[in-house]
């Protein structure tokens, strides 16, 4: 049998379309799941903006307050200091928070896309309704038509496009930048031979994260090899409509060998 790719991203995106789907054509119509669709991205966008200013604000705190091992704030005449592993960690578990919402806004916005895209009415814009709605800003500054019948001679469409690219890699870059930052001061906590067993673990708890929400978000947006979940597929599925006994008993004895 040929072996199937696809990504998770993809698996997770027909689930809420399927959902979506379904929501329509017994309680909602086309609007009400669009709008639905606009404030769970507002949510997940928030969500997200929230947590990346955390991380790049304690970058600049951590930066400039470090000390050797310790952060160290000195408030009139009075002390305090924290240890570096125990900030990076949280800023690991930031990192690590952040992805996870970056991929969650991804996902509906997709869906979202999907959703527009499926609706054919003359004259109707998807974005265009959204910005009516409160909800996209930027609609008409985006150089991305929906009915697209003309264009410029001149490719100010393409221009836009790219800046409109360099604005999502450029951040994108420095926030990795500053994640690097993090798992080398992470590291070199964990070789140090002054830093305690605690303070080791907080740091390597704060490299792990990073490393592993870097590792999670390629896996989660690239293809990968799938196979039929069987188990589900019988139990999860056919399982409550299922007239036969002579098959459940069969999926038992080849379940048990």
């Amino acid at each position: 049998m040929k072996t199937k790719w696809i990504s998770l991203k993809r698996l997770k995106e027909h689930e809420l379309f399927s959902t979506m789907r379904v929501l329509s054509g017994r309680e909602v119509n086309f609007v009400d799941m669009y709008l639905v669709l606009l404030e769970l991205e507002r949510k997940a966008s928030s969500a997200f903006l929230k947590t990346v200013g955390t991380f790049v604000l304690g970058f600049f705190l951590i930066s400039a307050l470090k000390d050797g091992s310790d952060l160290r704030l000195v408030i009139g005449g009075f002390s305090l200091s924290v240890p570096v592993a125990y900030s990076s960690a949280f800023m690991g578990l930031a990192f690590w928070v952040g992805c996870m919402q970056m991929i969650q806004w991804m996902a509906i916005l997709s869906t979202r896309s999907r959703v527009g895209v499926r609706f054919r009415v003359a004259g109707f814009s998807a974005p265009m309704f959204a910005l009516t709605r409160g909800f996209d800003d930027m609609a008409l500054a985006i150089p991305i038509l929906a009915n697209g019948f003309l264009k410029s001679k001149l490719p100010i469409q393409t221009l836009g496009n790219v800046m409109l690219l360099v604005t999502i890699v450029g951040p994108s870059i420095a926030l990795l930048a500053i994640a690097g930052f993090f798992v080398t001061e992470q590291f070199s906590l964990i070789v140090d031979g002054d830093t305690n067993l605690v303070e080791k673990f907080a740091a390597g708890f704060g490299a792990a994260s990073i490393i592993g929400a870097c590792v999670y978000t390629v896996a989660f947006f690239v293809p990968l090899p799938a196979k039929k979940n069987t188990f589900s597929i019988r139990w999860g599925f056919l399982y409550p409509i299922a007239s036969s006994r002579a098959a459940i008993d069969r999926w038992i004895s080849e379940e048990n060998g």
